[in-house]
């Protein structure tokens, strides 16, 4: 690698500057997995729980106004790209959630889980799965793909 990138130097040419173009995203995945590896410990006593917290205020806040399901852009966003340019406002609608058959292991006969009017099925399923799972590991909820809503 070092004789190439002297090779390219010496040549002069523009090669040398689009040798690591697309190096990009693996440095990034590197740095990622490196972080990840060595934060992990340090993430999960000491900071993991506040981490946690903020992004469930984070979700709740996102999930306040409508998003967009096939642009993925929101009214209420961090990111100003991603914004929902439309001026388009739901009305919240409050849906009680049974589990008659214990599938979900609830403490009570019932969740109450706030959708909006324009919401799509999958958005709505998102959001009750969210509901039932909110204190649990990502690793043992279910997608939204695998929840058949009835009755």
């Amino acid at each position: 690698m070092t004789d190439l990138l002297y090779q390219l130097r010496l040549q002069g040419d523009a090669r040398l500057t689009t040798a690591f173009r697309r190096a990009e995203t693996i440095v990034d995945k590197i740095l990622s997995n490196w972080l990840t590896f060595l934060l992990y410990k340090f993430i999960k006593n000491s900071v993991g729980e506040n981490l946690f917290y903020f992004y469930r205020a984070l979700l709740q806040q996102i999930n306040m106004g409508p998003r967009d399901a096939i642009t993925g852009k929101a009214r209420y966003t961090l990111d100003s790209s991603s914004l929902l340019q439309t001026e388009m406002t739901g009305k919240q609608i409050t849906l009680c959630v049974e589990d008659p058959q214990q599938l979900f292991g609830l403490s009570t006969s019932y969740i109450s889980v706030k959708v909006l009017d324009c919401d799509t099925i999958t958005q709505a399923k998102e959001k009750i799965l969210d509901g039932i799972y909110k204190n649990k590991p990502y690793s043992k909820q279910i997608k939204s793909t695998q929840l058949d809503l009835s009755k």
